[in-house]
């Protein structure tokens, strides 16, 4: 699971939160939620990789975001939880 991404990065590698693997589960729910609980990012479905945006498209400040993964929501046992790190 990465741990980081640089938004501003020059190179194209780690521009975004990429979850390889994740469209291998196609009703899987992500949550990124910024230190107050606050969703700033959700996706069910397929996946679109998480870019240091929020819903409405505002940069986010850099820092430590809580994710929750469900790769597969029949099956609540099966998550995931963690901190990604945005760095600009």
């Amino acid at each position: 699971m990465p741990t980081a991404f640089n938004t501003s990065s020059d190179l194209a590698i780690n521009k975004s939160w990429t979850l390889f693997g994740i469209n291998s589960y196609p009703n899987a729910e992500i949550w990124v939620y910024n230190r107050w609980g606050t969703v700033v990012f959700y996706s069910k479905g397929f996946y679109t990789p998480f870019d240091g945006r929020s819903s409405s498209g505002a940069e986010l400040p850099t820092g430590e975001y809580i994710y929750h993964i469900l790769p597969n929501p029949e099956d609540v046992s099966f998550h995931f939880k963690g901190v990604v790190t945005i760095m600009r």
